[in-house]
């Protein structure tokens, strides 16, 4: 009790050093959560537009399809049967489902052409399983066998296309023939997906499924969207398991990426500010104890000769540095949980670093970040500044406790 007793007095008898040492941990701590909030605020925003706008939570398709994607043919397309249909129902998770038919064309408007992914969907149930209708600019969605076209706003800026403008698509339909779709576009959309909103061509179901020449109850693949993103995994493997050895499900995480080497960035960002954390407070920690040793080379050997062992010595400078520790977390921890509440209620504008480029970043976000709570960082950070502080006091608290007495109350 007496060597907490003097570390808590110690802690305290020069008190400009103490909060300077715990300033230094503090504003450690504080960027670390402050980035920590952001970089999860990133990924989660980005994960929630890629299941919202590109992916939903799970996507079923032949093997195949996934293997070769980029070039969407139809030689992929599968029939969605009954049986499918019922064991998607069976999944408690799932709320809603859309098959979609998806080819690669050429949209030409004058004497411009460009490629494009032409997605043909069931307009009521694609409404139910993405967001992309929430986010027409101009004219309106599609309608059940409409002849019209939802496009993006960089296309339609592109191919200088307006609402009522004819399009044309060019394309190969199952046979291999040539074939064109053609009729006015009724709507475009703007969402924080780039791809979408860059080189897709949304048109109905009927028109699509006529003009590629496919089957009644063919699909390209069917996207599905669950009460739960955290339930997307486990449902992906049991529906990958049940749907038979041609159809393979994979979810959202499976499909970017991009996103999950952000994922690992953001682990290798936590591990570089936690070494910065560690020399900060391995500078900030040494210094106070070493300088605090000298000071008190003669209170050392009084201690040692009214009986207190090394062990006690270096535990009560230990102590002092477990509580420098604790008041730089605890000033961290508050300071850094107030900037997380501002992220978290009003967020971040990402123009004011990128400008417009932020549409252009290449993965899908918005133009405000907010931030993410984790309550673990902070439990975790503030457990690490102060176990540092204690494991960085011992090299010199042992060199101080190993003083000889009579050379120590000598000041020598």
């Amino acid at each position: 009790m007496y060597p907490l007793r003097l570390a808590f007095r110690n802690l305290f008898r020069r008190k400009q050093r103490t909060l300077l040492a715990s300033g230094v941990l503090a504003l450690a701590v504080f960027i670390f959560l402050v980035i920590d909030s952001f970089m999860l605020g990133m990924m989660e925003l980005s994960f929630g537009n890629l299941i919202d706008f590109e992916t939903a939570h799970l996507q079923l398709a032949r093997k195949d399809f996934f293997e070769e994607e980029e070039y969407l043919s139809l030689d992929e397309v599968f029939v969605f049967d009954r049986k499918m249909r019922d064991e998607l129902a069976r999944e408690k998770a799932v709320e809603s489902f859309t098959p979609l038919i998806e080819f690669q064309a050429e949209i030409i408007a004058g004497r411009e052409d460009f490629p494009v992914r032409t997605t043909a969907v069931e307009p009521d149930s694609f409404s139910e399983v993405m967001r992309v209708p929430e986010y027409l600019v101009e004219g309106e969605f599609l309608k059940p066998g409409d002849r019209g076209a939802v496009i993006g706003s960089d296309l339609a800026e592109l191919m200088n296309l307006e609402k009522g403008d004819i399009y044309t698509l060019h394309f190969r339909d199952a046979a291999g023939a040539y074939n064109v779709m053609q009729g006015e576009v009724r709507g475009i959309i703007s969402t924080p997906s780039p791809r979408l909103n860059r080189n897709t061509v949304l048109v109905s179901r009927e028109y699509g499924k006529t003009a590629a020449g496919v089957a009644d109850k063919a699909v390209s693949q069917v996207k599905v969207r669950l009460s739960d993103r955290e339930l997307a995994e486990a449902a992906a493997r049991r529906l990958d398991k049940n749907m038979g050895a041609e159809i393979s499900a994979r979810y959202y995480r499976e499909t970017s990426d991009i996103l999950e080497a952000m994922e690992s960035w953001i682990r290798l960002e936590n591990f570089v500010i936690l070494g910065l954390i560690l020399v900060v407070g391995a500078i900030g920690i040494v210094n106070v104890v070493v300088l605090s040793a000298l000071e008190r080379m003669e209170e050392i050997g009084l201690m040692k000769a009214m009986g207190l062992s090394e062990k006690q010595i270096v535990g009560v400078f230990a102590m002092e540095a477990a509580g420098i520790g604790i008041i730089g977390g605890i000033l961290g921890c508050v300071s850094g949980a107030a900037a997380v509440a501002l992220l978290a209620e009003f967020g971040l504008d990402l123009e004011i670093f990128y400008g417009e480029g932020v549409h252009g970043l290449g993965i899908p976000v918005l133009e405000r970040l907010y931030g993410v709570w984790n309550p673990r960082a902070f439990i975790f950070v503030f457990i690490f500044v102060v176990l540092l502080a204690v494991v960085i006091s011992l090299i010199p608290s042992i060199w101080a406790a190993r003083q000889d007495p009579i050379e120590a109350i000598r000041g020598g």
